[in-house]
């Protein structure tokens, strides 16, 4: 299973309060050498921005994959190496957003 945890800043010209959301469990099916489309429902206020957005795979007990927001433009994607290489991209377009994983070759 996995999972995904958003962090949200209420921002009124500076921080205001974070809010922290856990996001339910979801079960995925994919096809095999296909990609699965892992969903994360990040809808916020419009006053409101994600700093942080985690993707948990059961049972490990940190992340495989973060979205770190600094600001409007500075924006980090990291996955973990072993979990998941380069085989992740996440769309923040889609509702609600998806990482992507591509099959191991």
């Amino acid at each position: 299973m996995w999972w995904c945890v958003v962090v949200v800043v209420m921002v009124a010209g500076v921080v205001t309060a974070v809010q922290i959301k856990r996001i339910p469990v979801t079960a995925v099916t994919a096809v095999r050498d296909g990609t699965a489309a892992l969903p994360c429902e990040v809808s916020h206020p419009s006053d409101d921005d994600i700093i942080l957005l985690l993707w948990f795979r059961e049972p490990l007990t940190t992340p495989i994959y973060r979205l770190h927001q600094q600001g409007q433009e500075e924006v980090s994607h990291w996955s973990d190496e072993e979990q998941l290489g380069s085989r992740a991209t996440l769309d923040m377009t889609s509702d609600p957003a998806l990482l992507n994983v591509t099959s191991q070759s």
